[in-house]
């Protein structure tokens, strides 16, 4: 299974980047020297201009990170952006476009000489999928299919042979959202069906964020739904021990919803094996956004994993019998830990920004469907601008 959370080898239990501003925060003892720092950030590599954004990461070795985003500027398109690091210094890949319109990419898994990056296309007006494909010397194109209506990609894990899976939303003709799930096989993606959950209605828009596993664990999806009571979270499962697994939504996942919030998005998921999942994303209690943690034992998923503080929790982060969770702050400023052996890699990480997570209407770029209740192009959405989760801040 490729990687696109574990950036870090890091030999610690458990470290939170909370949301103390310019603070780490530390739920566990450390077993390996580290360097910590907050403020704002500066990437230091040269190769970014203020307008151009990093939204996800995938760790492969200490001399193979890549990064990837889009590239803005004045009066043209977004166009893809990815990055390489080599040990020593980031230096930009040549990555192709689909159309002239906007591109981007969100999120990227990569194994040793292969790996996949998707996103989205904007093509005769409508914003379709993309997905960019890593042969070991250059990235092409694959292709995704035709959708009606606006449809893109926000997480992916590239499996061990080198195919993958993909997860996202696509629109209906009447606008709602509805789960999209693709799988590659030899250069060719195609949709699986994967269930929407309601509240006796279609129109419930339903979105996913995050895909993670592989055939020996099992395939997990995450993301939210609309309810009449705010947002709930979305749990699907691809149960491979059934002799035809298909997508199917866990019972009850809305029951893991911290009691008394408002509204429960999880936004990143990591499988590390059939009976060890985890999930992550937040809750709004009313006032403030709070960091969630969920996790599968191998027949119930629990919400027992208080973490402190206030923010978004995204990618579970697991290497090296280590786990890392990142969060927003709520000051403005980043929350930093600057590990002195990896500290680039974290860096790219932290990188991310508008695309990886939604903004208010006020700061939306033009992007797929904008509108002030769910901006299209970040990997959550909202019901509310006025309740939108804060967006990295600091100098990159």
């Amino acid at each position: 299974m490729g990687s696109n959370r574990s950036v870090l080898g890091l030999l610690v239990p458990l470290l939170v980047l909370a949301v103390m501003p310019s603070v780490l925060v530390s739920a566990g003892a450390s077993r390996a020297a580290a360097s910590t720092c907050g403020g704002p950030l500066n990437r230091q590599n040269g190769a970014l201009s203020a307008s151009d954004e990093l939204g996800s990461v995938s760790y492969v070795s200490p001399s193979e990170t890549w990064a990837v985003g889009n590239a803005g500027a004045a009066q043209r398109a977004n166009q893809t952006l990815i990055e390489r690091y080599n040990g020593s210094a980031w230096s930009v890949v040549p990555s192709p476009d689909q159309g002239t319109g906007n591109n981007a990419l969100n999120s990227v898994s990569m194994i040793p000489g292969a790996g996949w990056a998707v996103g989205y296309a904007q093509v005769s007006g409508k914003y379709q999928p993309l997905a960019l494909g890593w042969d070991g010397t250059h990235w092409s194109i694959a292709s995704t299919g035709t959708f009606p209506s606006d449809a893109l990609f926000t997480g992916v894990d590239t499996q061990a042979d080198g195919s993958a899976w993909a997860a996202g939303f696509q629109r209906t003709a009447a606008g709602t959202r509805q789960t999209l799930i693709e799988q590659e096989s030899g250069g060719t993606w195609a949709p699986v069906a994967s269930p929407n959950d309601n509240d006796g209605t279609a129109t419930t828009d339903n979105s996913l964020t995050a895909i993670s596993g592989n055939q020996d664990t099992g395939l997990w999806a995450v993301g939210w739904r609309e309810s009449a009571s705010g947002l709930k979270p979305v749990i699907l499962r691809y149960d491979t021990t059934q002799p035809s697994p298909t997508w199917a939504s866990v019972t009850g996942a809305e029951d893991l919803s911290v009691h008394g919030a408002i509204d429960t998005v999880l936004t990143g998921v990591d499988v590390l094996s059939a009976d060890d999942v985890w999930a992550v994303g937040y809750y709004f209690d009313g006032s403030v956004n709070r960091p969630l943690a969920l996790h599968w034992d191998g027949s119930t998923w629990s919400n027992n994993w208080p973490v402190p503080g206030a923010g978004i929790l995204f990618s579970p982060e697991y290497a090296g019998g280590a786990w890392i969770a990142l969060a927003t702050a709520l000051a403005a400023s980043l929350v930093a830990a600057l590990f002195a052996w990896r500290r680039q890699a974290l860096l790219a990480r932290l990188r991310a920004a508008r695309a990886a997570l939604p903004r208010s209407r006020s700061s939306a770029p033009s992007r797929p469907g904008i509108d002030a209740r769910k901006p299209v192009e970040s990997i959550l959405g909202r019901r509310s601008a006025l309740r939108a989760p804060p967006a990295f801040v600091g100098s990159a």
